[in-house]
Formats: C-alpha cells, structure tokens, sequence
C-alpha cells in the first residue's frame, strides 16, 4: 500500500493545506515557521503507536481561528492510497462489493 496524496485542514497552523501529492521522493519547502512539521504532525496519525488520540482544541486546532468551531468530529486528514491487486483481493474478502453495486 502507498500513500499517493494527503490533504490536512483545520490543524495547528494549516487551515487547509490542499492535496499534496506524494511520490517515491517528496520533499517540504517553506519558510519558517510556515507549517511543514505540522503537516508531518498529522500524518504521523496514521500510524501512532498506541491508536490515535483525542484532538485538544488549544494545542491542535488553529489559532486564528475561534474555539466555538472546534469539534471532536473535525476533518483533519485526508488520504488517498494506491493498492496492489493482492491487497485489492484481501480488502474484498473482508468487505464484500454488495450485489447492488456490482457490474
């Protein structure tokens, strides 16, 4: 499985970062300061050692923005990944394709 693009909003200082393609060699460029370990903070929660872990509303949620938007169902990431056919077959063995939508 490979992470083909991400996308990271309403999160410390990135409010909406746009999707960001992801290729075999992806680098970060910006100023200080600008946001880059804050979008490597929110993909690191793809994959945390012990499960994720609750957003906190001062640390986590952009400043210039008012608490009373904040919600403990916020969207902060988004991803999209490419699967090979073996992972494709073992996903459908779990979560069979419903008759209704099926060609």
């Amino acid at each position: 499985m490979k992470l083909r693009s991400f996308q990271v909003t309403n999160y410390r200082s990135v409010n909406d970062s746009k999707a960001v393609d992801v290729a075999r060699r992806t680098t970060l460029v910006g100023r200080n300061e600008s946001g880059k370990t804050n979008l490597l903070l929110a993909l690191e929660a793809l994959n945390l050692p012990g499960g994720r872990k609750a957003l906190s509303p001062t640390k986590d949620f952009p400043r210039d923005r008012p608490l009373t938007e904040f919600s403990d169902t916020l969207d902060v990431l988004r991803s999209r990944w490419q699967l090979t056919d073996e992972e494709q077959k073992e996903l459908v063995q779990h979560f069979p394709v419903p008759k209704a939508f099926r060609s």
